[in-house]
């Protein structure tokens, strides 16, 4: 495929995804559900979902088992088409390791223990998520979350900012499909400080300014050697797993 498709793309690694056996998350997280009319899941929920399976991510490696408090089976099977791991909420579960929680929303927590807790700010707006996936796709939604700020700050959508995060995958998708086979000058000392900045800004609960990072390293590119992309594409994977995913299948590991 020499042509970025989201479409393509989420369809393909959902069902990768969904054939490996779902084995017992040793590492667990949970957020809440927060109730709405509309029957297509609401941007401040997808949100939530995508936070909580990021800082997840970043502090374990692997995909987190996420409990959804609050939420109905339909919504349980719209976060799986979603790629999200998650179940009902179980009372009588052992603590988690992580919990996100939205801070004016804090009457639908129940009193759990977490080993720690991020309390969120708000997404003013209820659109549905369905309205911008057909063009934007999972992966830019995520970016997009992510870019806007520390995870604590209320914002509302903006479609420049939208927009944006989508022709950043595009861009990672061209350098991708233009990888080279031999080395960039310097490549081993500047993709080493890259993903020390990307961790300590991470361990900081900063995920724009690590993503601002990324971005950085790629601005005046125009190709990746094949290591410069491996590096990039694990990187991303917390930000954008579908587009990793097939950058990370389409070369040798190193």
């Amino acid at each position: 495929m020499s042509r970025y498709n989201h479409h393509v793309l989420e369809k393909k690694w959902l069902a990768n995804w969904a054939q490996v056996p779902q084995l017992e998350q040793e590492f667990m997280a949970c957020t809440v559900y927060i109730p709405q009319e509309n029957p297509s899941l609401g941007l401040e929920n997808l949100r939530l979902l995508m936070l909580t399976d990021f800082f997840g991510v970043c502090a374990s490696g692997v995909k987190p088992h996420i409990q959804w408090i609050g939420a109905g089976e339909e919504r349980l099977n719209q976060a799986l088409s979603f790629g999200i791991q998650v179940a009902p909420f179980s009372p009588e579960g052992t603590p988690y390791d992580l919990g996100i929680f939205p801070r004016d929303f804090t009457n639908l927590t129940p009193s759990i223990v977490c080993t720690e807790s991020i309390f969120c700010g708000r997404f003013l707006d209820s659109t549905s998520v369905a309205e911008f996936l057909p063009d934007f796709g999972l992966d830019a939604l995520r970016l997009f979350f992510l870019f806007q700020g520390p995870p604590t700050r209320d914002y509302t959508l903006s479609w420049h900012s939208l927009a944006g995060a989508y022709r950043f995958i595009q861009k990672i998708w061209e350098l991708g499909q233009n990888r080279l086979t031999g080395q960039n000058s310097g490549e081993g000392e500047a993709l080493a400080l890259l993903q020390f900045r990307v961790a300590q800004r991470l361990q900081q609960k900063k995920p724009h300014t690590a993503l601002a990072a990324i971005m950085g390293f790629l601005r005046e590119k125009d190709s990746l050697s094949v290591d410069e992309l491996h590096v990039v594409a694990n990187l991303l994977s917390p930000y954008a797993p579908f587009l990793s995913a097939e950058l990370l299948s389409l070369i040798t590991p190193i």
